[in-house]
């Protein structure tokens, strides 16, 4: 008998004490203590009702599901609400008392009393813990860390309660800053909101805080930027944060989720609004497939999926460290997922076959792709075989055996592509075009850079800063799109969900921006002078790179969808009988071991806009 299940009778016997004691005060209190020898003799029958009636109202509501550690104010209205069910039933079962010969008075009063008497002593009880365990870590966490909150909201209103809760020196939350002069003064949880975040420095000084922790989940970049700056000239060097809506799915916050601010917050933009109504029906209860997962993106993807319910999550990807990972971070904070981690190459069709014909997966998304452009260039062979050849053995095996949709990662360097991976994830794009008579809905997300992903700029860029610089940067003028990791995988999830056959859906990226401003912001995060203290050297283009990149042809329009940022490219290439002919013949002569310029003209039929400039040769 695991735990739980012990800790769920033991409640229910420690209930059902309290319902019979209950019964009998209230008929105590009914008749001043000299109770009738009729109502003596009917006692021990509706002593046993009582506690069948409440007990079966109170674990339906799921009451005894509930810790009493963290009892608040909605497992009060649960339990309230169970009360009140049960009076009803008891209403029920004394009118049949009265049929057989019971007093009226039996109805009228007892059973009130009695609703109430039980209601006030169980929650009582259960809130004791609480309090009891409030005043048993006073001591300790007055040994911990001084922090303030920015944001009296809800996710700060539940980080702070979650501190309280937690046992062992941690954070000790000394007020909350908030720009919304209707909370100011305001006591929530014992943690009185202090004032503004333009106060920091004064509150800093006051409560001898050394750490700020920003719990606003909805909170712009220039918001953060505005309150590190602040906590920073308050001397405040530990500014800590709660992740993104798109991250918190489910809404809840934790200790766990607290973690260091990083230049990627400052730098990202307003992110997506989350609604999980339009996506749960496509994943939730479904086996679900992810390739690449062990990806920045597809691993993003899991976490965001696993959060979802599905039936089965299945992880394939051909680095068996990366699915190390992934698969044991999924264990950690999904343990009851159901997941299989595959190591498998996307190539490999018989592989592929295989896992389809065994799990059936319903859903894919297809995220295995090389996508660095320039080691790309000077590899094209293996960027046609794994972006192409890879993406038809898997689009093959989901027609085969039925998946519902197949999503499929693509990026902004398909459009007017000047290298070989922006060419053959174009290629790709209309791979899925083809098939549009199938029964499986393929769909192709398109976006820009993700401020996280390993080999990514931003990365890149704190690692040569940490060294002492200097800081690399191809071109002044280069300008990219960008977003965060959480916010670019949650649209892809929702792109599954409005996405029609055949797709391509544009993510709204923002306004790009300049690399070069992007290196500022990041050197001067980390407080130092870019050129001061960190040199920036200009390196040159690198083959297949472009100045700035494009989310839409000139040949393109788009349209809105059902999501503010999310658009449909209409009147995409054309494809014309015999494509995928062409796109055999392209893959077929790559196995071969075609030349470099072979491949290059190749890629020019199938993408007429392919702008190849670079004169590398294939190694």
């Amino acid at each position: 008998m695991n735990t739980a299940v012990k800790r769920v009778i033991f409640t229910v016997l420690i209930d059902s004490v309290i319902i019979v004691f209950s019964l009998y005060t209230a008929l105590i209190l009914k008749f001043d203590g000299a109770i009738p020898d009729y109502f003596i003799q009917w006692f021990a029958i509706a002593a046993f009702c009582f506690i069948a009636v409440k007990t079966f109202f109170f674990y339906m509501s799921r009451f005894y599901h509930i810790n009493w550690g963290y009892l608040g104010l909605l497992e009060i209205l649960t339990l309230a609400k169970a009360s009140i069910y049960s009076l009803a039933a008891e209403f029920i079962f004394a009118l049949f008392l009265v049929k057989t010969g019971l007093p009226n008075g039996f109805i009228a009063s007892v059973l009130i009393i009695d609703c109430i008497i039980c209601f006030l002593i169980i929650s009582g009880l259960r809130l004791s813990k609480r309090v009891y365990a409030g005043f048993s870590i006073v001591k300790t966490q007055q040994k911990g860390e001084r922090v303030l909150i920015a944001g009296a909201g809800d996710a700060g209103q539940q980080i702070v309660r979650r501190m309280k809760e937690e046992k062992g020196p941690g954070f000790v939350p000394v007020g909350f800053i908030d720009d919304d002069p209707f909370k100011k003064d305001m006591a929530i949880h014992g943690v009185r909101v202090l004032g503004p975040i333009s106060e920091i420095h004064i509150f800093a000084r006051i409560f001898n805080v050394k750490c700020v922790i920003i719990a606003i989940p909805s909170a712009s970049s220039v918001l953060i930027r505005r309150i590190t700056e602040y906590s920073r000239k308050a001397g405040i060097d530990k500014i800590k944060i709660l992740p993104s809506l798109a991250e918190l799915i489910d809404g809840n916050v934790n200790i766990k989720h607290i973690q260091d601010v990083q230049p990627e917050n400052l730098l990202g933009r307003q992110e997506a609004r989350i609604n999980t109504e339009t996506i749960l029906p496509y994943i939730k209860n479904k086996t679900v497939l992810v390739t690449g997962a062990g990806g920045s993106i597809g691993s993003q993807l899991c976490m965001q999926i696993a959060a979802l319910q599905p039936l089965l999550l299945i992880m394939l990807d051909i680095g068996d460290t990366e699915l190390f990972y992934i698969d044991k971070k999924i264990t950690e904070c999904f343990p009851a997922i159901n997941r299989k981690s595959i190591i498998a190459d996307v190539k490999d069709a018989a592989a592929v076959k295989k896992i389809f014909s065994l799990n059936r997966p319903q859903v894919v998304f297809h995220s295995a792709a090389y996508k660095h452009v320039p080691i790309m260039e000077s590899n094209a062979r293996e960027a046609v075989l794994n972006n192409i050849e890879g993406t038809k053995v898997v689009v093959q095996a989901s027609v085969e055996f039925g998946a519902e949709k197949f999503i499929f990662i693509s990026t902004d360097k398909a459009v007017n592509p000047a290298s070989i991976m922006g060419a053959t994830k174009r290629v790709a794009e209309n791979l899925l075009k083809c098939l549009n008579v199938c029964k499986t809905k393929f769909v192709s997300v398109r976006f820009g850079n993700v401020l996280e992903s390993r080999g990514s700029i931003v990365p890149i860029i704190k690692e040569e800063i940490k060294k002492g610089g200097p800081v690399t940067i191809t071109d002044s003028r280069m300008r990219r799109y960008f977003m965060s990791i959480v916010e670019a995988s949650y649209l892809v999830l929702q792109a599954g969900a409005i996405g029609g056959q055949g797709d391509v859906l544009v993510f709204d990226m923002g306004k790009p921006i300049k690399i070069l401003d992007l290196a500022y912001e990041i050197i001067r995060f980390y407080g130092l002078e870019p050129d001061k203290d960190i040199p920036i050297v200009f390196t040159g283009i690198r083959p297949g790179e472009k100045l700035s990149e494009e989310l839409l042809t000139a040949e393109e329009n788009q349209s809105v969808t059902k999501h503010d940022k999310i658009f449909l490219a209409k009147d995409i290439d054309s494809i014309g009988p015999g494509y995928l002919e062409k796109i055999d013949i392209l893959i077929n002569e790559s196995k071969s071991n075609a030349s470099y310029e072979r491949i290059v003209y190749l890629l020019k039929k199938l993408i007429p806009t392919y702008n190849h400039n670079n004169k590398q040769e294939l190694k």
